[in-house]
C-alpha cells in the first residue's frame, strides 16, 4: 500500500504472490488511483486518468508478460479509503477491523448496485 505524499489521489494497494521456489513475485490484484498516462501502453492511456484495477491474467503469464499488464477503469472507488474497503472485500479479508480499526467508519455500499454499469 502506498499513497503519494503530494498527490493523495495517486495511490496503489496490491496483493503479491511470493513463490517459495522462484525469484520475483506475481501481482494478483492492484487497485490504483488516477496517475496520468502510462507510457508502457500508449494505445490505451486513458484508464490511468481514472481509478483503475490491474488483475493477473493467465494469457499475460502464458505470453511471458507481467501478469497484471493492462488495466481497467473502475467506479468501485474514488479515494484511497474506498479502494482499501474494496480491496479487503475483494480478497475476502474477514477480520479487517482487527488491522484497520477505522474501516467500519467508512460509508460505502459494499454490495454492487449495478453490476452491468459501463464507464463513459
Amino acid at each position: 500500500m502506498r499513497i503519494n505524499a503530494r498527490f493523495q489521489e495517486n495511490f496503489s494497494i496490491g496483493l503479491e504472490y511470493l513463490p517459495k521456489d522462484e525469484r520475483g513475485s506475481l501481482c494478483l490484484l492492484r487497485c490504483n488511483g488516477p496517475h496520468g498516462i502510462f507510457l508502457g501502453n500508449p494505445a490505451v492511456p486513458q484508464q490511468h486518468f481514472l481509478p483503475h484495477l490491474h488483475k493477473a491474467k493467465p494469457e499475460n503469464i502464458t505470453l511471458g508478460l507481467r501478469p497484471e499488464k493492462g488495466g481497467e477503469a473502475t467506479r468501485e472507488y474514488v479515494s484511497y479509503p474506498q479502494a482499501l474497503v474494496y480491496f479487503l472485500k475483494t480478497i475476502r479479508v474477514t477480520n479487517a477491523e482487527e488491522f484497520f480499526p477505522n474501516i467500519g467508519q467508512l460509508s460505502l455500499n459494499l454490495e454492487k448496485e449495478d453490476q452491468n454499469h459501463e464507464l463513459s
